[in-house]
C-alpha cells in the first residue's frame, strides 16, 4: 500500500531499489583505470541462494532516518511462478516450451506430445504449433514428398516414349508404390524410424524399382512381336527367360547397400536408415515385380482385347443396320 508506505517514510523507488539490489544486484557506475572500465556493482547474498516466503518476510529497508522498515510492513510478499520475459508473436502472446530428447524416436515422442495436448481442455483463444526441428522435419518432409511426385512423373514420361503406350507404363510404375511396404519393413527390421534419410531413400527407389519391370515388359512385347503363342505361354517365357538377369541385378545392388543398412559406430544413424529403405524397398520391388507384374500385364491385354472386340461388335451391328435401311 502506497497510502501506508508514506506513513512510514519509505517511498516507492526505495523499495524497489532496495529489492533490486536485494536479488538481481545493481552497477552504480564504472571505475576506469588503465584505460580500463571496469563495473562497480552492489549486491547481497540473497541473489545467489534460493528464496522462500520466510526470506521475503524477514526483508527489510533502511530509510533516510536510519530507521529499518520490513518489507511485511507494507507490502504482501509471496513467492509465485512466472516468466522473466513475456514474448509475443503476431501480437499474440507466446510461450516456447523446448525439449531435449534422450533416444532418436524424435517423431514418436512428438505425436504422444501432440496427441496429449490435444486431449487437453485448454483455453479459450490457446492454441499449439510445433516449431524448432519438428517443423524443420516436416517442411523438409512435404519438400522431399513434392520431389517424389515430379520424379515419378519424369519417369512415367519417359516410358510411354520408349514404349508408345500409355497403359503399360502404368503396370510398371505400379512396382514404386509397392515398394513403400519394403521400406516400412526395413525400417522396422533395423528400429528405425521414417526420416529426411529414408524419404530420400524413396526418391531414389523410384527410379530404381522400375528396372525390372522394364525388363520384363520389354522382353514380352519382344516375344509377341516374334511368336504366334497364346498370350499366357508368352509371358510365362519371358518370365523364365529374364529371371536370372533380374535377381543378378537385384542381388548385387542388395549385397552393395547392405554394409550401409548394417553400419554400426558414430555417425552411422545418419546414412544407416538410407541403406535400410533401399534394402527393404529393393528386395519387395524384386518380389513383387516377378509376380505380379505378369498379372497385371495379362490382365491388361486381356481387358484392351474385350474392348476392341466391343467396339468392333458395336461398329459391326451399325454397318448392318445401315445396310437393312437400304
Amino acid at each position: 500500500s502506497q497510502t501506508y508506505m508514506g506513513s512510514l517514510g519509505v517511498t516507492p523507488y526505495e523499495a524497489g531499489v532496495t529489492s533490486r539490489i536485494l536479488f538481481n544486484g545493481m552497477e552504480l557506475g564504472k571505475l576506469r583505470l588503465e584505460d580500463n572500465d571496469y563495473p562497480i556493482r552492489i549486491t547481497s547474498d540473497l541473489a545467489d541462494k534460493p528464496v522462500n516466503e520466510d526470506v521475503l518476510n524477514r526483508l527489510a529497508l533502511v530509510t533516510r532516518d536510519k530507521r529499518y522498515i520490513s518489507f511485511s510492513a507494507f507490502s504482501d510478499m509471496k513467492l509465485k511462478p512466472t516468466l522473466s520475459v513475456i514474448e509475443r508473436r503476431n501480437r499474440n502472446f507466446s510461450i516456447e516450451v523446448v525439449g531435449y530428447l534422450k533416444t532418436d524416436d524424435q517423431a514418436g515422442v512428438m505425436n504422444r506430445v501432440v496427441g496429449k495436448l490435444k486431449t487437453m481442455n485448454l483455453p479459450g483463444g490457446v492454441k499449439f504449433n510445433t516449431a524448432g526441428t519438428t517443423a524443420l522435419i516436416n517442411d523438409a518432409i512435404t519438400s522431399l514428398s513434392i520431389v517424389l511426385a515430379i520424379s515419378v512423373f519424369l519417369v512415367y514420361s519417359v516410358m510411354v516414349i520408349q514404349f508408345e503406350r500409355y497403359l503399360q507404363p502404368l503396370i510398371i510404375m505400379s512396382s514404386i508404390p509397392l515398394c513403400l511396404v519394403g521400406v516400412v519393413l526395413g525400417l522396422l527390421v533395423w528400429n528405425s524410424s521414417m526420416s529426411i534419410i529414408a524419404m530420400l531413400a524413396l526418391i531414389t527407389l523410384g527410379g530404381t524399382v522400375v528396372n525390372n519391370a522394364i525388363v520384363l515388359v520389354d522382353y514380352t512385347n519382344l516375344l509377341r512381336t516374334q511368336s504366334e503363342k497364346p498370350l499366357r505361354e508368352i509371358i510365362l517365357e519371358a518370365s523364365s527367360n529374364r529371371l536370372k538377369p533380374i535377381l543378378m541385378t537385384a542381388t548385387t545392388t542388395l549385397l552393395g547397400v547392405l554394409p550401409m543398412a548394417l553400419a554400426h559406430g558414430n555417425g552411422s544413424e545418419v546414412y544407416a536408415p538410407l541403406g535400410q529403405a533401399i534394402f527393404g524397398g529393393l528386395f519387395s520391388s524384386t518380389l513383387i515385380t516377378l509376380l505380379l507384374i505378369p498379372v497385371l500385364y495379362e490382365t491388361l491385354e486381356h481387358g484392351k482385347a474385350r474392348v476392341t472386340s466391343y467396339i468392333k461388335s458395336l461398329d459391326t451391328g451399325n454397318r448392318f443396320n445401315e445396310e437393312d435401311r437400304e
